[in-house]
């Protein structure tokens, strides 16, 4: 009888475009599917965003009013009228936070309730209802406060429950038992930490795991939007002290790339290399150590980094502006790619 639905009809908002995108933007962002893997699921974001940030959006109004009340309860003695002053100060200064639009700008957004998300919306309902707000411009200036904050924050919002099993498991001490989006694997490791990229986009959980073939254990790394159905087992789990530094070095030198080596990597560059290192942002690894520049403009680099993540970025590069000096197996990786690309 608990489970029934107060509201079984969606509520339509207005909504400007620009915010209605950027919301379809989060839901491709954090692959928010449908099974399919490629159709975004709106609502699925909206209800996952209302139930992991509704409490903490009113917890910062509730801030901005109870700052306000102690500049203004000096000047304004009537507590009835201190409140409907405030509340109204508090309305405007969202209002103007978010992007006023004509209203050919703007388009309906149908949010359906869910078992997560029944009695927040009945709450907003009954809330703009009391203060004659309109419940579109609540929903918007919510929404908007949201985008606001960095991505990595928002992808743990959309996934806030997940979020909460990993860093119970991960304070605990204990294994996790979790699947991959699209795959029927079950994986049972023992978490690390939940850490965010260094380009501070996505999170990922740094975790140690038995290899499929061997059994040994080793490093691993999971994007945090497409752990499916995480547990905490009665299990107790110990990192080795191998794996340990594995996993150090993989927070350090990007967590999205697992790392069960240590190499050190050596890459000269020239000139134009040069230039291309500093403006290709997107994944790019860090600097263990690097040579002064020669006077012919190359300079040697040092990395400690994943070997894939290394292959991945610097076969971006033109022929001749990375050369790796060492390991061979990189340098010949890297050769192929370029002479199968260049055969195709």
């Amino acid at each position: 009888m608990g489970t029934e639905l107060q509201n079984t009809e969606p509520i339509k908002i207005i909504v400007p475009l620009d915010l209605y995108d950027r919301l379809e933007q989060d839901a491709r962002l954090f692959e928010v599917f449908r099974n399919n893997g490629e159709t975004i699921v709106l609502n699925s974001l909206i209800s996952a965003l209302l139930s992991g940030y509704y409490e903490r959006y009113m917890k910062e109004i509730s801030g901005r009013y109870e700052d306000m009340k102690g500049i203004l309860e000096n000047y304004i003695q009537d507590p009835a009228r201190l409140d409907q002053v405030i509340r109204k100060l508090i309305v405007k200064q969202a209002e103007e936070e978010s992007r006023n639009v004509k209203e050919e700008e703007t388009r309906p957004l149908h949010i359906r309730p869910t078992k997560r998300t029944d009695l927040i919306m009945s709450e907003i309902a009954g809330n703009t209802y009391k203060t004659g707000e309109n419940i579109s411009e609540f929903y918007r200036r919510m929404f908007y406060s949201y985008l606001r904050l960095p991505i990595y924050e928002r992808e743990r919002i959309i996934y806030h429950e997940t979020v909460e099993v990993l860093e119970r498991a991960c304070r605990d001490g204990r294994e996790v038992s979790f699947s991959i989006r699209d795959k029927k694997m079950v994986h049972r490791a023992v978490p690390y930490k939940l850490v965010h990229g260094l380009d501070e986009r996505y999170n990922y959980l740094l975790c140690q795991e038995p290899n499929a073939v061997t059994g040994k254990p080793m490093a691993s790394s999971f994007r945090l939007s497409r752990i499916r159905n995480p547990y905490e087992t009665l299990t107790e789990g110990t990192i080795t002290e191998q794996i340990q530094s594995y996993l150090n070095a993989m927070e350090t030198y990007g967590p999205q790339h697992s790392l069960n080596e240590d190499i050190v990597t050596c890459i000269e560059l020239n000139e134009a290399g040069r230039r291309n290192f500093q403006s290709i942002y997107h994944d790019r690894p860090v600097v263990y150590d690097a040579e002064k520049p020669q006077p012919n403009g190359r300079r040697k680099y040092y990395f400690r980094c994943s070997q894939n993540q290394l292959f991945l970025y610097f076969r971006r590069f033109n022929p001749g502006e990375a050369k790796v000096l060492y390991p061979e197996k990189l340098a010949e990786q890297i050769r192929d790619f370029h002479e199968k690309s260049l055969a195709n």
